[in-house]
C-alpha cells in the first residue's frame, strides 16, 4: 500500500490573460483581462488572479505582494512572468536603487490608481481598439498629461462617479460608463501651466529610463527583498513573528542572498509591524556570513 501524497498541489495556470499595452498599469491591465472573460462578479476573479479578495490587493504601491501568486498562474517561469509583470505595469523600476545600495532607506511611495488624460483616452481608443490607463499619469506630483499638457481626470466628466472603487475592477473608462459618456466622446480640455507639463513629460522621461536600465533578474530581486516580505502571515507577533521571520532569512541566505541583504529584508518586515527591535543582537552582518560559511562547509 503506498503513503500518503505528500506533493504539493499543482498550481492552475490561466488560460487567458491580455497582453500588455505600453505603459500600462497593472490596474488596467488586469481590469481589461476581468472584462474580457465575461465574469460578472470581481471577487471571482481577484481570487483566479491574485489568490485573495480584491481589498488585499492594493494598486496604489509600487507593486502588491499579491503579484507572485499571478506571475505563478501565468504559463512558463514564474520568475520570468513576474520580472516582466514588474517591468511593464509597476512602478517597482523607479523605486529600486539603481545600485546596489546597501543603505536604502526610500519611504514606500503612494501612487494614484485612476488618473487618466481623456484626449489620450480618445487616442488609445483609435489606435489600438480600447482605453487603457497609463502609468506615467499615475506618477506622484503629475496632474497633466506630460504629453497633452491637459489636466488629468480621475471620474466620469458626465456623472462624476470615481473611475477607481476598493476592491473593484475598472469599468469606465475601459468601458462606457453607465450614465453613457465614452471614452470615445472624449474629455474635458482642461490645460495645465506650462512647468506642470514639463514636470510630467519629465517624470515619464525618467520611468522609461529606468524600466529600460533594470535588469529583469533585479527587479525580482527587489521584488523578494522589499515587498513579498511585507505580505500576510509575516505580521504575526510574538514566536511564530519571530519563527517566520528566521525562515525568511534562512530562505534568503541559502538563495545566495547576501547577510547584508537579509538584514534590510528583515528590517524592511520589522519596520511594517510594532514588534520591538529584539532582532538587531542577533542579525550582525559578520554572524550571519559566519553561519553561511559554515553550512556551505557542511553541505
Amino acid at each position: 500500500m503506498s503513503g500518503p501524497n505528500t506533493s504539493s498541489p499543482k498550481v492552475r495556470k490561466l488560460l487567458y490573460f491580455p497582453t500588455s499595452l505600453p505603459d500600462e498599469t497593472l490596474l488596467s491591465r488586469v481590469s481589461r483581462c476581468h472584462l474580457l472573460s465575461g465574469e460578472r462578479k470581481d471577487e471571482i476573479t481577484f481570487l483566479s488572479l491574485f489568490g485573495v479578495a480584491g481589498t488585499a490587493v492594493d494598486f496604489g504601491t509600487a507593486a502588491p505582494p499579491p503579484l507572485k501568486t499571478l506571475a505563478d498562474r501565468l504559463p512558463g517561469p514564474s520568475s520570468m512572468q513576474l520580472g516582466a509583470l514588474l517591468a511593464a505595469n509597476t512602478f517597482v523600476p523607479l523605486v529600486m536603487p539603481i545600485a546596489d545600495c546597501l543603505d536604502w532607506h526610500r519611504p514606500a511611495a503612494r501612487f494614484a490608481t485612476c488618473n487618466c488624460c481623456a484626449q489620450c483616452l480618445f487616442e488609445d481608443e483609435a489606435l489600438v481598439g480600447v482605453p487603457y490607463l497609463r502609468r506615467a499619469h499615475q506618477l506622484p506630483g503629475v496632474i497633466v498629461c506630460g504629453k497633452h499638457g491637459t489636466k488629468l481626470i480621475d471620474s466620469c466628466p458626465g456623472c462624476s462617479e470615481h473611475f477607481d472603487a476598493r476592491g473593484k475592477f475598472l469599468a469606465a473608462p475601459l468601458i462606457p460608463c453607465r450614465c453613457g459618456w465614452d471614452a470615445r466622446r472624449g474629455g474635458p480640455t482642461i490645460f495645465g501651466a506650462a512647468a506642470e507639463q514639463g514636470f510630467a513629460a519629465n517624470a515619464q522621461t525618467v520611468l522609461e529610463q529606468r524600466t529600460q536600465r533594470m535588469l529583469v533578474s533585479d527587479l525580482v530581486k527587489f521584488f523578494d527583498l522589499h515587498i513579498m516580505p511585507t505580505k500576510r502571515g509575516i505580521r504575526q507577533e510574538g514566536v511564530m513573528f519571530r519563527n517566520l521571520l528566521a525562515e525568511r532569512i534562512s530562505q534568503l541566505l541559502a538563495e545566495g542572498h547576501s547577510a547584508a541583504e537579509a538584514a534590510l529584508a528583515a528590517a524592511k518586515v520589522i519596520a511594517s509591524t510594532k514588534e520591538p527591535n529584539w532582532w538587531i543582537a542577533t542579525l550582525n552582518p559578520k554572524v550571519l556570513e559566519e553561519r553561511a560559511r559554515r553550512r556551505q562547509a557542511v553541505d
